[in-house]
């Protein structure tokens, strides 16, 4: 499989299944970022992987909404999203918008 420069996004991304997702991702062209709470093991991570990081709690719709903006608006699009967030369940789970704001024109 090859991604050439397809722009995805991991939640969880540190450390486990997340971390060995973006590293595949990473492997296969993709252009990743990881998101996770700690900052020291994101930035350990990103810079052993080559992945970009962004640290955030997507478990808070704030920072899920931040976390995909940015992606957007550095990349201008989001192909690919893991979600690894381990406190995710279906019941908690609902759609948002990225604010127009931050979508590319």
């Amino acid at each position: 499989m090859e991604l050439n420069g397809a722009v995805a996004l991991i939640t969880g991304g540190s450390e486990g299944i997340g971390r060995s997702i973006a590293e595949a991702l990473v492997a296969e062209g993709a252009v990743v970022t990881i998101t996770g709470r700690r900052e020291d093991l994101l930035r350990a991570t990103a810079e052993e992987i080559g992945a970009d990081f962004i640290v955030g709690d997507v478990g808070r719709e704030p920072d899920a909404v931040r976390t995909v903006a940015s992606v957007v608006e550095k990349h201008g699009r989001l192909d690919i999203l893991a979600s690894r967030w381990s406190r995710w369940s279906w019941t908690n789970w609902r759609p948002f918008t990225v604010p127009t704001s931050s979508a590319p024109s």
